[in-house]
């Protein structure tokens, strides 16, 4: 297995609207901690498999669509081959026009120059190219909590400790022949929102990548976002969510990075036999009957349905992506913000699979068939600054599971 990386500086040079929170209304104040997009290139069984993690929120579509495009014309890499991964960062810009403009306005300069950068990423991790070994560790971390509580019949964003939280934290360490780590990958499943402070950052996932950094100095670490819909940091009082402040971020991520150099402790090597397996497959998302307008919060009765009409022109479709590089690991994604009983649902079906939201473009939320009967922002509220016609048909999770089943039942 040969692996080559790239790391490139992709945070806003000027003051800029940060995404993920409707109640943000100014532009950033001031940068806390650098962005950046971590770009790795593995080569296996005569095959190139491209990941691209960055500290943003998501990936647009159409960006994604216009790079896939690039890449398979200059790098003969096709897109089943490609990977556009996003840490779900709330304290970076906005790369999609899709969505309300609560959620962050789009910069087109911005996203001009991160399109420059991503490919100049690619031609120089292609360049970097060596020959690597694999090492794994399987551990846990207790910074998630579930989010979604039952008050008087009604689904609050509220912490619930009676429901268990995927807490599994997986550290895949790449080591060339002079024994020195040149990538370690992170791979847990909880929002990065310690904080909704308007100052741009990576978050507690990017504090974490720093510091491991700093004592593998020759390493590009780089995090990968789970399946973390309705999961939050354990940011609580009185039983009620808080967000912090710069300081919170900071110490909730020593805190996993603490967690992180434990399970890198007890990492094994990992066999690298079994050939590189990609696939892909695509379901249209499909929505309930349901009338929601009397749900509809007065700041978005004019804006949504402007999104819903254009995004309905364009489509819904749910991308799954699968890539095997050994029998010791392999990733299922998607382009949407599953909840967890998802990621636990995919676990079970195959070992050693490690699920990634946030992957080649954003849909929005995809909640279970029993959240969506209860409501709450995951399954209602979040449907008007997502531009959903209505909630999800509920039989949408028979249809995903079986999608996930297909996917995987080969391999």
């Amino acid at each position: 297995m040969l692996l080559g990386k790239s790391k490139f500086d992709i945070t806003p040079e000027k003051a800029i609207y940060l995404a993920g929170f409707a109640h943000r209304k100014q532009r950033t104040t001031r940068v806390e901690r650098k962005l950046y997009v971590k770009t790795f290139i593995i080569h296996k069984d005569g095959k190139n498999i491209l990941f691209i993690i960055a500290d943003l929120i998501w990936w647009d579509e159409k960006f994604v669509k216009d790079l896939l495009d690039i890449i398979a014309a200059e790098y003969s890499i096709p897109s089943d081959q490609v990977f556009f991964h996003a840490t779900h960062n709330h304290s970076g810009p906005q790369t999609s026009s899709k969505f309300s403009k609560q959620l962050g306005e789009l910069s087109k300069i911005y996203l001009f120059n991160l399109k420059n950068k991503v490919l100049a990423s690619i031609e120089i991790a292609i360049n970097d190219m060596e020959e690597v070994s694999m090492h794994i560790g399987k551990g846990s971390s207790e910074l998630g909590v579930y989010r979604r509580k039952n008050v008087h019949g009604s689904i609050k964003m509220k912490p619930n400790t009676d429901i268990p939280v995927d807490n599994e934290l997986t550290i895949i360490s790449f080591i060339n022949t002079k024994g020195q780590k040149k990538a370690i990958w992170i791979h847990y499943s909880c929002h990065p929102t310690t904080t909704d402070a308007n100052i741009i950052s990576s978050e507690f996932v990017g504090v974490c990548c720093e510091r491991i950094e700093e004592y593998y100095t020759n390493a590009t670490v780089a995090f990968l976002q789970g399946f973390c819909g309705d999961v939050r940091p354990n940011l609580v009082k009185e039983d009620e969510f808080y967000r912090g402040q710069i300081k919170d971020m900071n110490e909730i991520g020593s805190l996993f990075t603490s967690d992180v150099i434990e399970v890198m402790k007890e990492s094994e090597a990992a066999s690298l036999k079994g050939t590189i397996v990609c696939s892909k497959q695509d379901i249209p998302l499909r929505f309930s009957n349901y009338n929601v307008n009397q749900y509809v919060p007065e700041s978005l009765i004019n804006e949504w349905p402007a999104i819903v009409k254009k995004n309905l022109i364009k489509g819904y479709t749910l991308v799954f992506q699968y890539i095997q590089l050994s029998e010791d690991i392999s990733f299922l994604t998607c382009n949407a913000e599953f909840v967890q009983a998802y990621g636990f649902y995919v676990k079970e079906i195959k070992n050693n699979l490690l699920p990634l939201g946030y992957t080649n473009g954003m849909i929005g939320y995809i909640p279970t068939k029993e959240q969506l009967m209860g409501g709450g922002y995951e399954s209602l509220d979040s449907v008007f600054y997502f531009g959903y016609p209505s909630i999800v048909a509920e039989d949408m999770e028979d249809e995903i599971k079986k999608t996930f089943k297909t996917i995987l039942g080969g391999h």
